[in-house]
């Protein structure tokens, strides 16, 4: 009786938890209606860079399906390490110097020898990260191996809490403009536990 009482009470009040459509979906049709509006332009890019990531995790959920441990989970997958779309990066150790100097090349020689800039070179020998196919072709010109004169950075970056909470924004959002169109009878975004 309760659950038949409930129904008939959001039927009433005019909510339509019939709704098929999906996160996916309902978000695209959000950002049109924000673009109409006049958001800036550099904010619904930014949105639309999310939302693929939102998509892969949520976007197969129809809205009135959505809860709060659906976000959680969502979130503390983004937390782990490597979520990141950071790019794998490479970065000379000591022994570099020491290869440079047993083959008695000056930065210009080991640029030419590689095929690389020679900023690329210097970047290298400063200790800055390089892009690893630069890195290979070095240890290539060098006659090393790559291992030994380079180690790759980026593979454990995780999000920060504020990247992750820009993905509970556009959640938010979303869920926020479903249920002022009475599609879901709360949103669960505000409900949900995002990182501080």
């Amino acid at each position: 009786n309760r659950v038949a009482v409930a129904f008939e009470q959001s039927v009433l009040q005019g909510f339509q938890l019939d709704n098929q459509q999906t996160f996916q979906s309902y978000a695209e049709y959000v950002l049109t209606q924000k673009e109409r509006a006049g958001i800036k332009p550099r904010t619904l890019d930014e949105y639309r860079k999310l939302l693929p990531r939102i998509n892969r995790s949520i976007g197969h959920l129809k809205l009135v399906d959505i809860r709060p441990q659906h976000l959680n989970n969502f979130y503390a997958e983004l937390e782990r390490p490597g979520e990141t779309h950071a790019k794998v990066r490479a970065v000379a150790t000591p022994k570099l110097t020491a290869a440079i100097a047993k083959q008695g090349l000056n930065q210009e020689a080991l640029a030419q020898k590689a095929g690389v800039g020679v900023r690329t070179v210097r970047e290298a020998e400063h200790g800055n990260a390089i892009m690893p196919d630069c890195a290979k072709k070095i240890a290539d010109a060098l006659q090393t191996s790559y291992s030994a004169v380079f180690k790759e950075t980026g593979t454990d970056a995780y999000l920060s809490a504020r990247s992750v909470r820009a993905y509970h924004g556009v959640i938010s959002l979303v869920l926020s403009t479903a249920e002022k169109e009475m599609l879901v009878p709360y949103n669960a975004a505000w409900k949900a536990s995002p990182p501080k």
